[in-house]
Parts: C-alpha cells; structure tokens; sequence
C-alpha cells in the first residue's frame, strides 16, 4: 500500500527545498509542484480557468507514480483553492471537488517563517501568516492529518524528519490526538 507525505503552504514557506530534501534523505521519488512548470511555459498571464488545467496536471503527476510505496508530494490542491480564492475571490466547484476527494496520509505545513525569497510567480510577499492561518483552518476542517513544520535550516529539516521518521521506517504516521 502506498504511503504519501505532502507538502503544503503559503508561498516561500520551504515547500519545495523541505521536500526535495526529504526526498534525497528518504531516496523515495517527489512529485515536483505542478503549478511551478505549467506558469512557466504558459507565455501569458495566467487566468482562473488555468487552475483547472494546474489542478488535473498535479493529480495525472501523482496518479503516475502511485505504483511506489513511499511518495513526497510538493503541494496539493489546498493551494490551488487558497490561490483561486485569494486572487480570483471564488473557488471553482470542480477545484472544490477534487480538493475534498484528495487525500494523503500526512501534510506538513509549513510555516513562513523563512524570509521571503523574491520570484515572478509568486505574489503574496506581506500576508503570508494569514495566509498560513487560512492553510490551518482549511486542513483542519477536512480533517486532514497534518503536522506544522517550523525553524530555519537545519532546525527545520529536523522539525519534519521526525514527522516522517516512523512513517518510512515503520510504515506508521502518528496520528493527532
């Protein structure tokens, strides 16, 4: 039975560098984040219904490597309902759909407190910790198991390898009280 660890979070929060990380450290494959590749190549700017497109890009990425047992996952679809509804104010119902049926065994929010790292696509510099609230609250009332990781560097990688020790050597993720 597969095991997936997903990565979640406002916007230069350490997503991707926790996750390739652990990915390294674990030698188990990462499913890099979608949204990064589609913006990249898309030569305008982005619009609502791109999400949509984002959001079956990171779910065909994941389905692709289900035959693994171990999975790190960089971002999921909490991050594509948060984006819609900040920039476009409303989350379309088939994001809503696929963002209620997703699931993974462990999320690790990460929390942003590493100082900003400037970049073309992101855009939300000053309102990271409300963002990371509605991150919280949304992860919470779908009852997904999620852990916040926190600290700079090394504090940090070790904040989320504890998290993830139990579930790649034994098979277990602890379960929240």
């Amino acid at each position: 039975m597969q095991k997936t660890i997903c990565f979640t979070g406002p916007e230069s929060s350490g997503k991707t560098t926790l996750a390739r990380q652990l990915a390294t450290h674990f030698n188990v494959p990462l499913v890099e984040e979608s949204a990064r590749t589609y913006l990249s190549r898309l030569g305008r700017s982005y619009q609502e219904e791109d999400l949509f497109v984002i959001a079956g890009a990171h779910l065909d990425s994941v389905r692709k490597a289900d035959s693994v047992p171990g999975l790190l996952i960089d971002t999921d679809l909490t991050v594509i309902k948060i984006w819609s509804q900040e920039k476009f104010g409303r989350v379309d119902e088939r994001i809503l759909a696929l963002c209620n049926a997703e699931r993974y065994d462990l999320y690790l929010l990460c929390k942003p407190d590493l100082l900003w790292q400037p970049d073309p696509q992101r855009e939300n510099p000053f309102d990271r910790h409300r963002l990371f609230d509605i991150y919280v609250d949304e992860l919470s009332k779908a009852k997904k198991n999620f852990r916040v990781v926190e600290g700079m560097r090394e504090k940090r990688f070790q904040n989320a390898l504890k998290w993830c020790d139990d579930y790649f050597e034994n098979g277990l993720i602890p379960k929240l009280q």
